[in-house]
This record gives structure tokens, sequence and C-alpha cells, in this order.
């Protein structure tokens, strides 16, 4: 298992390799067909690695700024990954040294906070930004967006 202690480079790019290459998704991606309406195995790996990329990017972003998750098929990873609780317990003690909640927002949510998590992932992964996680832009700026959860 990876000791988190080790990890010299700051959360985004060192933390998601780490986290892609440290843990067994396998009952993540047996949830998502099974219980979260995605379609296979291969769409449930294409989302987690959006995922994967989203979490590692959140222990880099500013104190008191919230980072969101849209509602869409990333989320529905998330959701995956939570309803396998002690798997997801292990992964957040394993990679972020805390248990980071699912916190639903029932409002729309804050533009302000969508748009810095957008901006945030840019600048944290550039090019290398997931497409998922990419056109959420599209989404903000067609006004078609709504928030899933939150972290402050």
């Amino acid at each position: 298992m990876f000791d988190l202690a080790q990890l010299k480079a700051p959360p985004g790019p060192p933390l998601y390799d780490a986290m892609v290459a440290n843990f067994d998704y396998s009952p993540v991606l047996r949830t998502a067909v099974k219980e979260c309406n995605v379609s296979d195995v291969e769409e449930a790996k294409d989302l987690l690695d959006a995922f994967l990329q989203w979490i590692a990017a959140m222990p880099g972003k500013e104190p008191g700024q919230t980072f969101v998750m849209l509602k869409c098929d990333v989320d529905r990873i998330f959701h995956s990954f939570v309803l396998n609780t002690r798997l997801y317990r292990e992964f957040c003690d394993t990679f972020l040294a805390h248990f980071v909640d699912h916190t639903p927002i029932e409002e729309r949510g804050s533009r302000p906070a969508v748009e810095y998590t957008i901006q945030f992932l840019r600048e944290t992964y550039g090019r290398n930004l997931h497409p998922k996680l990419a056109e959420w832009a599209d989404v903000v700026d067609a006004d078609a967006w709504e928030v899933s959860c939150g972290k402050c």
C-alpha cells in the first residue's frame, strides 16, 4: 500500500499518479455498473480517472475556498465509491489523511465556487485535465450546471 508520508510532491498530478498506481478500484467499478447507471466497466474506468483527478487536486485548493463536484457522470463514480464505505474510508485515510464527506448541496450551488473549481483544475492539470472535467466549463457557460456536493 502507498505510504502517504513518502509523498514529497504537492497534491494534483503526483497524488493522482499515486492513487492510480496504488489502490484496487475493482469494487467501485462493479458498483458503478450494477448500482449507479454506468453502462460498462470501460466507462466506469474513464469516470474513475476523472474523479481521481478531481479528488487529488482538492488538498491543494486555497484554505477556506469551496471546491465542488457538479451533478454529472463523474459524480456517479463518487457515489459508487461512497457505497463501498470501508474501501472509500481506506482510500481517504491512505491518500488524503482524512475522510472526505460527500455533502450534498440542496440548492443549485455557488457559481463562484464552480468557477473556482474549474479554474483550479485547469491550473493543476493543464492539457492533461480529463475531458470529463474540462467539459464542465462548457456546461457552466451554457448555464446548465448544478452542484452535487462541496468541500471547504
